[in-house]
């Protein structure tokens, strides 16, 4: 007959099990998959949504229901909410704002912020357009709302006002969250109001590079630069959500404002917003509907230079190509990562922030086969 101690460990043993699989028909590991790109989709990305500004016309959308994270297009409605509080005079553009150490450390994409020092609130906007910088985001929620907590409270309550029916927002950053969803509908009505009241803040969003203390940061919107009259507006990326973007130009006196959610690689996403706003000037132009348009400009018509801006980063404080950083400051060595991703849309996926960098300085621990598998689950890129 078993002995009573083994009995208790059979016991213990079997409600461990239990609970393992109760918890794991409960909450399934969330997929790292980008989304589903439809081959038969006009456009080759998930959600589109396209807009003619000056007569407040829809061109076009596919998909622009659809739920998908915003990453970092979040800080557009971060800026419109800090702009309200300017408007109202609870700040002013030259406000001093104090880095605290929460923001400081904030992962993912880094304008390059010094727990304690103080910036002001003009650089800080520049940091979340250029630099697309969690450290800024971080910062001017915990600056115009008190907390970070509240500034979220006060996004919702913005997007709720908007009518951004299909979106939750959970951070002022776009760094992944499971309550944070938006849509190419409500990405379009966000950016539509944005540039409607500030269309002074294109002077931001068009800032090719900038740079703060020893860090030196560039645009990764691929219409500026690449396309005549590309002006803006933001770019975002995390691995729930693809590649996304809000692009806008004008021509002529004519706006074009494209948003792309769910794109598979960072070169499709470039490609297919510059054919999305051509196809809004070709069709605003000559009168024909956008669809026959765009269907005369093929996919593969526009390859944008992908580091164009970095280039001009580099080249203005001379520095060479394959130069990743200033040099460091007096007695300090410079730092140097191993292993660094090669190409661009490893680059543009690592700038950007990675689902891991949410966790603030606790890195998992990874076997070699895991590491690898977890390459393999990304979807180009």
């Amino acid at each position: 007959m078993p002995s009573l101690p083994f009995l208790r460990f059979l016991t213990s043993a079997g409600i461990v099990l239990l609970c393992s699989l109760l918890f794991c028909t409960a909450a399934p590991a969330p997929s790292l998959a980008v989304p589903v790109v439809d081959e038969n989709s006009l456009v080759q990305v998930q959600s589109v949504m396209v807009m003619d500004l000056k007569r407040d016309k829809l061109l076009f959308e596919q998909n622009s229901r659809d739920r998908i994270p915003p990453a970092s297009l979040t800080k557009i409605l971060s800026l419109y909410v800090a702009l309200d509080a300017v408007k109202e005079g609870k700040c002013s553009l030259d406000s001093p704002v104090p880095v605290s150490r929460r923001a400081a450390t904030a992962g993912g994409a880094r304008m390059g912020l010094i727990e304690g020092e103080t910036v002001p609130l003009k650089e800080l906007f520049l940091g979340m357009a250029v630099a697309s910088g969690n450290d800024a985001s971080t910062a001017v929620a915990e600056f115009i709302g008190g907390t970070e907590e509240e500034f979220v409270r006060l996004m919702n309550a913005k997007a709720k006002r908007l009518g951004m029916g299909d979106s939750v927002f959970a951070n002022p950053h776009g760094l992944p969250s499971k309550e944070q969803w938006t849509s190419a509908r409500d990405m379009m009505l966000l950016s539509r109001a944005y540039l409607l009241e500030h269309p002074e803040m294109l002077a931001y969003h068009n800032t090719h590079f900038m740079r703060h203390g020893q860090r030196i940061a560039y645009n990764r919107n691929p219409v500026l630069g690449n396309y005549p009259g590309g002006d803006g507006l933001k770019t975002g990326w995390i691995r729930k959500s693809g590649y996304n973007i809000v692009s806008t130009a004008t021509r002529g006196g004519e706006r074009i404002l494209a948003v792309i959610l769910g794109g598979p690689d960072p070169e499709t996403r470039a490609c297919e917003a510059i054919r999305l706003l051509e196809a809004g000037f070709a069709s605003t132009s000559s009168g024909q509907p956008f669809e026959k348009a765009l269907e005369a400009i093929p996919a593969c018509t526009f390859q944008p230079d992908m580091r164009l801006t970095r280039r001009e980063a580099l080249a203005h404080w001379g520095i060479q190509p394959r130069a990743r950083r200033l040099a460091a400051p007096a007695g300090k060595a410079p730092r140097h990562k191993a292993g660094r991703h090669k190409t661009a849309r490893h680059r543009e996926a690592r700038a950007e922030g990675r689902d891991r960098t949410a966790k603030r300085g606790k890195a998992p621990k990874q076997t070699r086969q895991a590491k690898a598998g977890r390459h393999r689950s990304r979807t180009r890129g």
